[in-house]
């Protein structure tokens, strides 16, 4: 467990250098940073002024031809959405226990193409997306997201009393 570097409490903060991290980044920053320290509340730095020692490389955007190629993606996915669920619905909800079709569906969903979309960078551009492109591209995701129900609506209300 990390400890603070003046106390050994437990840690709010961390910093590599004068850059202040993340949580979600402690892990990246553990691997990459040299000069990695952790802080409680009685010893933070606050405003003091520390000069740089080593910046932790965070690429921070998808390139764009990436995010287009993920929206118009998912809207032609949209379009097919209803047509793959009527060959496929028997063999994704096998074995599994739901109650509400169109959230286990759109779960379901949303993960696959966050999961592609992220095997599909790494095939690209050679490496495993960053947690910021990660979240990026589950953001993309996520504003298709009525896109996505509509599709699976329709294919619902298409079964109306045949499914579950």
């Amino acid at each position: 467990m990390m400890r603070c570097t003046e106390c050994d409490n437990k840690p709010v903060v961390a910093y590599c250098g004068f850059e202040k991290i993340s949580k979600e980044n402690y892990d990246r920053a553990f691997r990459e940073c040299k000069d990695l320290k952790y802080y409680c509340t009685n010893h933070f730095p606050g405003n003091k002024k520390i000069a740089p020692t080593q910046t932790i490389s965070q690429p921070r955007d998808l390139p764009k031809e990436f995010v287009q190629l993920i929206e118009r993606d998912i809207d032609k996915m949209t379009e097919v959405l209803p047509d793959y669920l009527e060959k496929k619905y028997e063999e994704i909800t096998k074995n599994r226990n739901y109650a509400h079709p169109l959230e286990f569906l759109t779960g379901w969903c949303l993960g696959t193409c966050e999961s592609s979309y992220v095997q599909v960078y790494h095939h690209d551009y050679g490496k495993i997306p960053s947690e910021i492109q990660i979240t990026e591209i589950r953001n993309i995701i996520s504003r298709k997201r009525i896109l996505i129900e509509q599709a699976i609506l329709a294919f619902l209300e298409e079964h109306d009393g045949k499914i579950n």
